[in-house]
């Protein structure tokens, strides 16, 4: 197997830190000087402008991956969603366990009148 180009170790190094890298820590991880460690981050800085939804940024001292800001509205919506809205037998159910609490579920359904299992369903993936 042939030896990876240095600019796709900084890449994948980059791409699993979760904080920005300095470039002593690039040097330490790579085994290379700090000047073919820099010309190889320019060069990957440059590759990734001309292409793609991500760059890379100068950040904190140290460098790393970003998604260009022409994306910021795709990716709010990802990690945003829309809140959901709760039934009314939802809510009802939740103030009868909210009252009530602890109370087992064959409880609820003599006070509220309803079988409380979809209710209950439906308020687990709510939160």
């Amino acid at each position: 197997m042939p030896e990876p180009e240095l600019k796709d170790v900084l890449h994948a190094l980059l791409f699993v830190a979760d904080a920005p890298l300095s470039l002593q820590t690039l040097c330490e991880a790579t085994g290379e000087p700090a000047d073919a460690v820099e010309a190889a981050l320019h060069a990957l800085q440059a590759e990734l402008a001309a292409r793609g939804a991500v760059q890379l940024v100068a950040l904190a001292g140290g460098y790393q991956l970003a998604t260009k800001p022409e994306y910021a509205f795709y990716i709010a919506r990802l990690l945003n969603p829309p809140q959901k809205r709760l039934s009314r037998a939802a809510l009802e159910t939740l103030a009868i366990i909210a009252y009530e609490q602890p109370v087992p579920k064959r409880r609820l359904t003599p006070c509220a009148g309803w079988t409380a299992a979809t209710p209950c369903a439906n308020c687990l993936p709510a939160g």
